[in-house]
């Protein structure tokens, strides 16, 4: 049997320790990245889960899509997580592990036609070898947030124009004024430090996954997660 093609979008490192399974950032034991002939735990257990921490703190929540999903679709809590995180040590880069939420069934596909031409023809160096792109902003629903990476706070909406004073048409001398006050808005020293650490916040549904599955060895990890699309081989 060959090996197909994946493509997937989620939130994920692309800065893996080389060695298998040597990254101390990663619980290797997370049911998250179980084999899908071994036990995984279903919907229905992050369900559980989900509702009883939501009831732990009172009014104090945030949404989730993927509790209001699962709220409402007997046959997703009754399936199994499998597909909700992307780790391929064998044949795919060794260094990236991605996780999407469970609503987004739509971020993951493999053995497609359209992505094995793309990816195999005209057959070129980079013909059938994994890649990963990494991006500045979020998918929908999730672009348009923004965080610290220091701290994980999300940034007020003057983010907009201090992004736009980036790719501004009017003079240099204006533009980095002006990005400098939006930075310093924002709670930053000056537009160098924002430009160091503004990046695309991390959803709610992929920080509630990975404390689930206990992916993570210490709790502010998920700050170094970034939008992406991995594509290998398996």
């Amino acid at each position: 049997m060959g090996i197909r093609v994946h493509k997937f979008l989620g939130y994920g490192l692309t800065d893996l320790t080389p060695g298998y399974q040597s990254d101390p950032r990663i619980n290797w034991d997370s049911p998250l990245l179980l084999c899908s002939d071994e036990k995984m735990p279903t919907g229905g257990d992050y369900f559980a889960w989900l509702e009883r921490r939501r009831a732990a703190g009172g009014d104090k929540f945030s949404f989730s899509l993927d509790w209001a999903l699962l709220r409402h679709d007997e046959a997703r809590r009754e399936a199994d997580l499998y597909g909700c995180t992307a780790y391929e040590h064998e044949y795919g880069l060794k260094e990236v592990l991605a996780l999407r939420p469970v609503t987004k069934d739509d971020w993951a596909r493999f053995d497609d036609d359209l992505d094995y031409m793309e990816e195999t023809y005209p057959w070129r160096e980079g013909s059938q070898r994994g890649r990963v792109q990494v991006y500045e902003h979020g998918p929908f629903p999730f672009n348009g947030s923004y965080m610290d990476a220091r701290d994980g706070r999300k940034l007020p909406d003057v983010v907009f124009p201090w992004w736009q004073m980036q790719n501004g048409t009017r003079d240099r001398e204006f533009r980095e004024q002006a990005a400098d006050l939006f930075a310093r808005e924002m709670g930053f020293a000056g537009h160098a430090e924002a430009a160091e650490n503004v990046v695309p916040q991390v959803p709610e549904e992929i920080r509630d996954l990975a404390e689930f599955g206990q992916l993570f060895t210490h709790a502010g990890i998920w700050r170094q997660l970034r939008p992406l699309i991995y594509v290998y081989w398996s």
